[in-house]
């Protein structure tokens, strides 16, 4: 039981470490996006960059991809998520 318990522990690890830099990959994409449509004075697309139906649904991917990893990592500490 302690080598299953072993590869269980490894698994939940991967894929909580997946989750993050899926997250964190999306994070940037959407970063660069909306810092790369920044101007400063006002004359700024940004807000319509963040807007967009490719921004939004890479960073409603991010929280999604997040949202599995604080799961994950609940598992791994055998502890209820905070609030």
């Amino acid at each position: 039981m302690a080598y299953v318990q072993e590869a269980d522990a490894w698994r939940t690890a991967s894929v909580m470490h997946d989750a993050v830099f899926a997250a964190e990959r999306l994070c940037n994409d959407v970063y660069r996006a909306i810092s790369d449509a920044y101007k400063p004075g006002g004359d700024s697309s940004a807000v319509t960059t963040a807007a967009s139906p490719d921004i939004r649904a890479k960073a409603e991917e991010a929280r999604r991809c997040l949202y599995a990893a604080v799961n994950y990592l609940t598992v791994l500490i055998g502890d209820e998520p905070s609030s």
